[in-house]
């Protein structure tokens, strides 16, 4: 129609302006902020000043800070100093937009850093994290007759209290913390506190501002049936399977059905502390020279079982059960604060599967695969070229070694008339690949977004690979929630029916959008395990279809010098060349 390419054009420049500027980060690895630390006291004059004190961590200004590290006391002038985190560095600028506040709740009777590798890695993903005492229930403080009266207020006036930080334009988390998005997670008692906040508590409601909660290894025995089922945000239960509370986890799941999101995470072989720092509190009283005998006698006995169960193999290792933590935390807390839809691919029993051998994972939703426009390239001249690699690659139809070689295209995520992206974060290159000779496969049904066709192999041609990119910087580590695709050259079976010609589509993607022509179908590209990293989703394929720009779009502009990849084979840089083909998710038929 007159003007199409305008009004088309106008939409992918809404569509990509209002996408969330967030960085491209792996949710198990350190995100982009350096980490910040700082204690705060305040009282809550509506309770009969009670006082609370808080430990905050929160995204540093710059990415390599001096001064002196966070230290977390546990005798007095004893404790654990951070590796990462440091003490009151300048808070970082947002941006657009304050970030996110998390409000961390203790185990009953416990401390507030008693899970600082979890506050300091979400910090580094931009999060503000308060952690309170919760006076009357902390180690050192067991006067609370009744300290499930005292948790809901006590988060609740932690919110308020950020709140006045961000509010007041002397304090220097001035215009930095969003109280409104806020997410709550706790341990044990306080993963417990976190269901209070979202379902509400006599005499309190719901908390409207927390927006996602996420108890770990959470008691769930002072909540009815019907306040569980009330909760109304995305909830995320973490539990190890060998944890007295597991029940209290799974109850809390299947009543949970009225959260729009709903995910449940048990740890095969975790216990009750393996998502607390008790670790770090044994190592640190042994390498002062107080042994695991001497502990009785400074009060720390309970400590000694603890320590044996959690720490010592066999037990599971408590640095994956602090990396798994931190990975769904991050990945659940980004998705539904942020509303970043990439981490959704995380959020996924066909992730877990693949990826993740030691949980077992319930919930989330679907996810479909992504479009990608496919652009031919060259290496960056003056850059290191590659070098040939060998892979063991198992697909659908055949198996083998198979040599890994040029470059030839980087496919970038694309929105196809409007169908939106899962994960625009994550790129697929295209590399030559050789091996065995692929037996010939014919009339084989396959469907797509453009119809439902037969169509034969021929020969086998390329591998596709997830990738990062990054412009004018190194690329970042790429995340592994996307597949492999092995890619053979196909076309139609003689006589049955092709893509009729004159077919458009709108794609609109991070370097360009415009219309294109889909031309002849060229690859059919299935899921592959590549070097034992095995496949996501088994049933998702793509179909690659030779593609034209529209009579009246304006031609590729070639990008230079500036495309950083990075992927399984390592780092490359890349210049585009011109677009290619458009691949498309496709399913196999019976």
């Amino acid at each position: 129609m007159p003007g199409c390419p305008y009004f088309l054009g106008l939409f992918a420049a809404i569509f990509f302006a209002a996408q969330p500027a967030w960085s491209r980060d792996v949710p198990d690895q350190p995100g982009p902020w350096a980490i910040g630390h700082t204690e705060r006291t305040a009282t809550d004059s509506a309770r009969g000043d009670r006082v609370l004190e808080f430990d905050i961590w929160y995204p540093a200004q710059i990415a390599d800070p001096t001064g002196p590290r966070a230290f977390y006391s546990l005798l007095g002038a004893l404790g654990i100093t951070s590796a990462r985190g440091y003490e009151d560095p300048p808070v970082a600028d947002p941006g657009a937009a304050p970030f996110p506040l998390i409000v961390f709740s203790h185990g009953y009777g416990s401390i507030n850093t008693q899970s600082f590798h979890l506050m300091e890695h979400l910090a580094s993903h931009g999060f503000f994290v308060i952690a309170p005492e919760h006076t009357g229930n902390t180690q050192a403080d067991l006067s609370s007759p009744a300290p499930e009266f005292d948790r809901y207020p006590d988060v609740a006036f932690v919110i308020d209290e950020a709140g006045r930080y961000s509010a007041d334009v002397g304090d220097p988390f001035h215009g930095r913390i969003d109280t409104l998005n806020a997410g709550v997670a706790g341990h044990s008692y306080g993963g417990m506190t976190a269901q209070f906040m979202a379902a509400g508590h006599p005499p309190f409601g719901p908390d409207p501002r927390v927006k996602a909660i996420m108890p770990i290894a959470g008691s769930s025995s002072q909540l009815t049936d019907a306040e569980l089922a009330s909760i109304s945000v995305p909830q995320l239960l973490l539990v190890g399977t060998l944890d007295g509370l597991r029940g209290d986890t799974i109850r809390s799941f299947s009543l949970g059905g009225g959260a729009p999101y709903l995910y449940r995470v048990d740890v095969l072989g975790g216990n009750h502390t393996h998502f607390a720092n008790v670790c770090d509190i044994g190592n640190f009283l042994i390498g002062i020279g107080l042994g695991i005998g001497t502990w009785p006698s400074i009060g720390a006995g309970q400590l000694v079982q603890i320590y044996w169960d959690t720490c010592v193999p066999p037990a599971f290792p408590v640095e994956e059960a602090t990396r798994i933590q931190n990975l769904f935390a991050t990945a659940h807390f980004r998705r539904h604060l942020n509303g970043e839809r990439y981490y959704d691919s995380y959020l996924a029993e066909a992730y877990a599967r693949a990826r993740e051998p030691d949980i077992d994972f319930v919930g989330g939703v679907p996810v479909a695969e992504d479009s990608f426009l496919c652009y031919r390239t060259h290496r960056t001249m003056h850059t290191t070229a590659f070098r040939p690699q060998t892979s063991e690659v198992v697909d659908a139809f055949e198996e083998g070694t198979f040599a890994i070689r040029k470059t030839r295209e980087l496919c970038v995520p694309a929105d196809v008339d409007g169908s939106g992206l899962v994960d625009d974060r994550t790129y697929l290159k295209s590399y030559r690949i050789k091996g065995p000779r692929h037996v010939r496969r014919s009339g084989l049904a396959v469907e797509d977004r453009f119809g439902t066709w037969q169509i034969d192999t021929s020969r086998l041609d390329r591998l596709l690979v997830p990738a990062a990119k990054e412009l004018g910087n190194e690329a970042p580590p790429v995340g592994d929630s996307r597949d492999h695709f092995k890619c053979y050259r196909a076309k139609p079976t003689r006589g049955a029916s092709e893509l009729p010609k004159g077919v458009r589509s709108f794609v609109a993607e991070h370097f360009e959008s415009r219309i294109y022509e889909m031309r002849r179908l060229l690859h059919l590209c299935l899921p592959a395990d590549v070097d034992g990293l095995g496949v996501i989703r088994s049933d998702d394929a793509l179909t690659c279809y030779r593609v034209r720009r529209a009579s009246g779009e304006v031609r590729h502009s070639s990008m230079r010098g500036v495309i950083h990849t990075r992927d399984v084979y390592g780092p490359e840089r890349l210049d585009t060349v011109r677009e290619h083909e458009l691949c498309v998710p496709a399913s196999l038929m019976p």
